[in-house]
């Protein structure tokens, strides 16, 4: 999407906003590259460029505006794969998973890609559709390399099937190295395995690779408290409290934690982790 239509009068000056835009997020000078996107969709409501206004809406938080602006690119444009997928995307992380199946099932019918077959695997997965697999399957099948789909493939079967889980997550390791969610996941897997020297591996890496992750420091924390380490898991409980404070978990944690320290015993504080 580094052009816009031609359709307009003013597409020349229209082509120079859109660059300038991009410029400016190339620059890092985020506030003013959306100004200039709202601005340039006012004057020429062309879908690319809805697409980049909510797209950067969204990184910066605004996702009421980034929801508006996809819609508004599907209404210029029924046929860009990208805002239907962008669009769903959000609907996902709002809850509202039907309406996404149904987006991406649109999509999927206009043009086929890994990312669109991964997403509605994802939702399909939340609404406990047993189509979720042959999605992921199928994302695998278009693109080897996409991680997202190995990723998610194993959140899926997780609780049913260990094994291939894991191979699942190290595929998404293979593909991605740096995968914080993928190294957590499996870190958790081997942990309950009792493959302590790679557990540890993977659960500190993903720590390290997202410290905003207060899951990975729970699983951590478990992990090391499993191996008779009281100290390093107390302090990585102390770390999931401040990634996250709004959590429920926190307090659990702490109540469960000195509880079981002052009666000498292992606490259980395996909490489910994320769905994603």
């Amino acid at each position: 999407m580094s052009t816009i239509s031609t359709a307009s009068p003013d597409m020349e000056t229209a082509q120079g906003l859109f660059d300038r835009a991009r410029q400016l997020e190339d620059d890092g000078d985020t506030q003013q590259a959306l100004e200039t996107w709202r601005h340039l969709a006012a004057v020429h409501p062309d879908g690319a460029v809805y697409c980049r206004l909510a797209r950067l809406a969204r990184k910066l938080g605004l996702t009421s505006e980034a929801k508006d602006a996809f819609e508004r690119a599907i209404g210029a444009n029924r046929r860009l794969p990208v805002a239907y997928i962008g669009l769903a995307s959000i609907l996902i992380d709002e809850g509202y998973v039907q309406k996404a199946d149904a987006l991406l099932s649109d999509v999927l019918a206009l043009e086929e890609s890994a990312l669109a077959y991964c997403l509605r695997g994802v939702a399909r997965r939340e609404l406990g559709n047993d189509e979720a697999a042959k999605d992921f399957k199928r994302a695998i099948e278009i693109d080897p390399s996409y991680e997202e789909s190995y990723f998610n493939y194993g959140m899926l079967i997780r609780d049913t099937d260990t094994e291939h889980a894991e191979k699942l997550f190290r595929l998404a390791l293979q593909h991605s190295p740096d995968y914080a969610d993928a190294h957590r996941e499996l870190g958790w897997l081997l942990s309950k395995s009792l493959h302590s020297a790679d557990a540890a591996y993977h659960l500190r890496s993903a720590t390290s690779l997202d410290k905003t992750d207060a899951w990975a420091y729970v699983y951590l924390g478990n992990h090391l408290w499993r191996n008779a380490e009281p100290d390093a898991a107390l302090k990585q409980f102390q770390e999931a409290i401040a990634a996250a404070p709004e959590r429920a978990f926190r307090y659990g944690l702490w109540r469960r934690f000195t509880k079981t320290s002052k009666n000498g015993r292992k606490p259980g504080v395996s909490i489910s982790g994320p769905s994603n």
